[in-house]
């Protein structure tokens, strides 16, 4: 057959080269068939799938020295809070978020159980709650009311005013003779009254004042009259108007006051425009920070609190921590930073509390959702800078870091209004207030994952979702072949369920109707239990969600982390190991003697191993590949004609795609019937 390359059995050529870039060297009217030299095992081409990362780990007794293409064991230990929807690093602590769960101390598990308290004949706001004298007060629109006991009916009014909205209560005790400590609360008409734990009485204010909202700096009482946003301070009995002293003006009329609070004795003045004021010694007031100002909504600086020395408060949906050490300070420190949480967990914060110095708990509402979601706040690590040392001369260091866990909590179809953290009756307690007027209570232990503490856990569905694993190989498949827990403990009766979602999946399910989780496995029952996936699952990336299962409320599994065991499957390359025969004369495949130029083929051979793109490979198997020349390697060989120069070169390709594979039909190319004349389809298996 008189065509460029014979498709006759046994082919003319080992290999033939040629740049990607159509007719670079065939242009020059050059042939780039080569032939091949026999490997130290006297073959002629050596084929191997790629390995080149197994050999770069060190051979350590961790999990990240196993072998990526084998197994790898991925360790998730929730230490860094929630809002990670997608695997930041090969290390990833944060997770995307939970539902009823304890994430603190290094540990994970069901969160607390609730204990709702419905008072009768209330389903207005809950605004706020007071310690007097011992007793928990809370105001709800019309009504104060007294907590006696933990059920409905032990909830007592102690002040009712048709049509009139509690606002705000506080307890005061001035300096002067004949003070006692008393609850003042401050009614939306303006009114102000004193209640002595058995007794109310009017104050009497001064002319063109009313109060709305209440705080002590010191032995002074402030009220602020939120409609004409003025502040006056009395230091004597409140119920003489001439001890009230005063105005001062704050901003302007036009943006109501929400609330006045302190922090290390400084007063400052919330308004409903967002901007945050203090005021001076001699009546003036100060603008702290003018860009504050945002949409007015009337629960701008409602329910600010201070915690450690400094002021939270919500301005529009941001969250702030104010403090006031070397001048006023504003930092954001709200869940909302947390921009790539896709979850329900998100929305601005209704309400904050700190709890002593361990952490803090923050209420959220998602409007979409119509769902309230509890979050902690705040971890105590050691050593949390790998640069610091993480000891001195009394023992670890420990600091506190900047960061939202949970939901602990969620109320589906309640918003959060108000929170505090009491002692009353006696032991710690997470009170939780609600729009509806109802409210709820968490009983608070130190350490709730440990046994032996008197913690209650939830017996509600409750689950921690991890982000989206990709294994920072985020292209290519992996093949999950199992999921550890690692305890300390799981108690008599409880387990960890699993379920998953497979992104761009290779093989097996991927997710349900409507992106259903789907089952994984057995459940794990004890520490270090192992449960493989019923199917087979691959993809790019999973996500997991790790279900709490227990069987009362004084138990629950308790995790420091889950083992996720892989391994990578990138997409299938050979990489080739061959030498070509660069000598003057050579034998073909077909037995025919080639005049060529050694010179001439090494030339070639530079320059596809010089191509900045790939070059295309194609072999005796009926099969063109392109391919890249990564190793060059050339020996000159003995002279086997006078004046000739011939060289063995050695080289290392990767195979990237197959291009095209040939067929019987591609064969008969250029060929015409009349060339087949005498031929059986039987021979062309020959062509």
């Amino acid at each position: 057959m008189p065509t460029r390359s014979s498709r006759r059995f046994p082919w003319p050529w080992d290999a033939r080269l040629a740049r990607t870039q159509i007719g670079v060297l065939r242009a020059a009217g050059l042939d780039t068939g080569v032939m091949l030299l026999p490997q130290a095992d006297n073959s002629l081409l050596i084929a191997k799938k790629q390995t080149n990362l197994e050999n770069l780990y060190p051979s350590t007794a961790e999990y990240d020295s196993a072998p990526v293409y084998r197994e790898r064991t991925f360790q998730f230990r929730p230490t860094g809070g929630l809002g990670e929807p997608t695997q930041a690093s090969a290390a990833s602590r944060r997770y995307h978020y939970g539902i009823n769960v304890w994430v603190t101390g290094g540990l994970f598990g069901k969160g607390p159980a609730v204990h709702p308290i419905a008072p009768l004949g209330t389903s207005a706001m809950h605004r706020k709650f007071v310690e007097f004298n011992g007793v928990l007060y809370y105001l709800t629109n019309s009504k104060v009311m007294q907590r006696l006991g933990d059920s409905n009916a032990a909830q007592a009014d102690v002040r009712a005013r048709a049509g009139r909205v509690a606002l705000d209560a506080i307890v005061f005790q001035g300096a002067f003779a004949g003070s006692v400590r008393c609850l003042y609360v401050a009614w939306d008409d303006g009114l102000l009254e004193e209640f002595t734990g058995g007794a109310w009485a009017a104050c009497a204010l001064p002319a063109n004042f009313v109060v709305n909202t209440l705080e002590v700096v010191g032995d002074e009482l402030w009220g602020a009259d939120a409609a004409r946003s003025i502040i006056r301070k009395v230091t004597a009995d409140p119920k003489v108007a001439a001890n009230w002293g005063g105005p001062i003006n704050i901003g302007t009329a036009a943006s109501p006051i929400t609330a006045i609070k302190q922090t290390n004795n400084r007063l400052t003045i919330f308004k409903q425009d967002g901007k945050v004021f203090t005021v001076n010694a001699d009546g003036s007031d100060n603008d702290l920070f003018p860009g504050l100002q945002t949409t007015p909504d009337p629960d701008n600086g409602r329910a600010a609190v201070a915690w450690l020395g400094s002021l939270w408060f919500r301005a529009s949906r941001a969250f702030y921590e104010l403090t006031y050490t070397g001048g006023p300070t504003l930092t954001p420190r709200g869940p909302g930073r947390n921009l790539g949480n896709l979850s329900e967990v998100r929305g601005p914060v209704q309400a904050f509390s700190g709890w002593n110095t361990q952490m803090a708990f923050a209420g959220i509402y998602n409007a979409e959702l119509n769902a309230s979601y509890l979050l902690s706040y705040g971890s105590w690590v050691p050593k949390a800078d790998p640069s610091q040392a993480g000891t001195n001369v009394s023992g670890t260091a420990y600091t506190f870091l900047d960061q939202y866990d949970g939901a602990v909590r969620k109320w589906a179809g309640r918003k959060i209004t108000s929170m505090l953290v009491s002692n009353i009756p006696s032991e710690a307690r997470l009170y939780v207030g609600f729009a509806d007027g109802g409210y709820d209570y968490i009983k608070l232990v130190p350490y709730p994952l440990l046994p032996g503490q008197g913690a209650e856990y939830t017996l509600d569905q409750s689950y921690i979702v991890l982000p989206l694993h990709h294994a920072m190989f985020q292209s290519d498949d992996k093949h999950w072949t199992g999921v550890s827990a690692f305890g300390p403990m799981f108690g008599a009766g409880n387990t960890v369920e699993l379920e998953y979602r497979v992104m761009a999946r290779a093989a097996g399910s991927g997710a349900g109707p409507g992106g259903t989780w789907l089952p994984w496995g057995e459940r794990l029952t004890a520490n270090g239990d192992r449960a493989n996936p019923e199917l087979a699952v691959a993809g790019k990336g999973l996500e997991l969600r790790v279900n709490f299962l227990n069987v009362s409320q004084d138990s629950t599994p308790v995790l420091e982390g889950i083992g996720l065991h892989e391994r990578l499957v990138p997409t299938f390359r050979r990489d080739w190991t061959f030498t070509i025969n660069a000598n003057e004369y050579i034998a073909r495949r077909d037995g025919a003697s080639t005049r060529q130029s050694g010179r001439t083929i090494r030339q070639w051979v530079e320059d596809a191993a010089s191509a900045p793109a790939s070059v295309s490979v194609e072999l005796p198997d009926e099969t063109l590949s392109n391919a890249a020349i990564f190793s060059y390697e050339e020996h000159q060989t003995p002279h086997t004609e006078r004046g000739g120069q011939g060289w063995a070169i050695t080289v290392q390709a990767t195979q990237f795609a197959v291009v095209t594979i040939y067929g019987i039909i591609d064969r008969l190319g250029g060929i015409l019937i009349d060339d087949l004349a005498g031929y059986t389809i039987d021979d062309l298996q020959y062509f």
